[in-house]
């Protein structure tokens, strides 16, 4: 494994966030999109001018881009689809409504198009107060373009977190944030998964959260609590580290005109006030220079 000194910049020098999450880089208007859960936001950051917009939504966890131009979104409602330019807010369906104790987590449109979701015991109160985690109630879920739900995974899991696929869409890969794990499982062809196996336990780095996949196979992963993301090769080797000047590393993706540079979304939850005082990185937006070209995004299919 090496450490490369990669060139890390902050995107935007006044925004930090509370809870970042969600990146997704929209390519036509060279707009990256994110999250802050805790503070009910979702951003839109024109990268080449620094120009910041933001809607409010409640609890957003995930983003993906839809074929319309909208925005579907996991939040405390459920799903739901985003016009981000007049703020309209079109429900779609609540995947854990059966379960009051759960929230949805990450998430991501798979490439034919759907939307997959995973779900954690919620752990944020309305009051935003922490909420300690003891239930392996976390699952993933399937969301069509007419709403309809299909469980993909068996609600036992602690924290789901990671969505990506392999490049040639045989392979899937998520995380256990709670036990520390990063699964894959083979993807079928009518949209269902098939065997899992252990695909990386051993990264002393932080715990894995998000992730985003190269063209070369390759499994970027942020390392909440471990300051960086890992790079894990097809055999779940951990192959390279990304020192981030942050603790709690959330998600990342791929963008730029040539999809080379991994933005990386952080928090300052979960830290102390001096912690914050002595880092002010923490909670940053991140771009780095990765020389490696990440796989295209899919559109949903609203």
């Amino acid at each position: 494994m090496t450490s490369l000194p990669l060139h890390v910049k902050i995107l935007h020098a006044d925004l930090r966030l509370s809870l970042g999450e969600g990146p997704v880089w929209d390519c036509v208007g060279g707009f990256l999109y994110f999250v802050d859960i805790e503070r009910d936001s979702v951003f839109k950051l024109q990268v080449s001018t620094g120009d910041v917009d933001m809607c409010t939504i409640r609890r957003p966890s995930a983003i993906g881009l839809c074929r319309s131009g909208r925005l579907i979104i996991a939040c405390r409602a459920g799903v739901v689809l985003l016009d981000f330019e007049n703020g309209t807010v079109s429900p779609m369906c609540n995947p854990i409504k059966h379960n009051p104790l759960a929230r949805l987590n990450d998430g991501k449109v798979a490439p034919d198009g759907s939307f997959w979701v995973g779900s954690m015991q919620n752990n944020i109160a309305e009051d935003g107060a922490p909420i300690e985690l003891n239930s392996d109630i976390g699952g993933m879920f399937r969301v069509t373009s007419d709403g309809h739900t299909v469980p993909l995974l068996p609600e036992t899991l602690g924290i789901m977190n990671t969505l990506a696929w392999s490049p040639n869409n045989r392979e899937f890969f998520f995380a256990d944030s709670m036990k520390g794990a990063l699964f894959s499982a083979v993807h079928n062809t009518d949209g269902t998964l098939g065997s899992i196996k252990r695909f990386n336990t051993d990264c002393p780095l932080g715990v894995p959260d998000g992730s985003a996949m190269d063209e070369e196979g390759y499994l970027w992963n942020a390392r909440w609590g471990g300051g960086s993301v890992v790079r894990f090769d097809p055999s779940g080797n951990m192959d390279r580290t990304v020192n981030i000047p942050a603790t709690n590393v959330t998600s990342c993706c791929f963008g730029g005109p040539d999809l080379k540079t991994l933005f990386v979304t952080t928090a300052r939850s979960g830290l102390s006030r001096q912690a914050v005082d002595e880092n002010p990185n923490e909670g940053a937006l991140f771009a780095v220079d990765c020389g490696v070209r990440g796989m295209p995004i899919s559109a949903f299919l609203d």
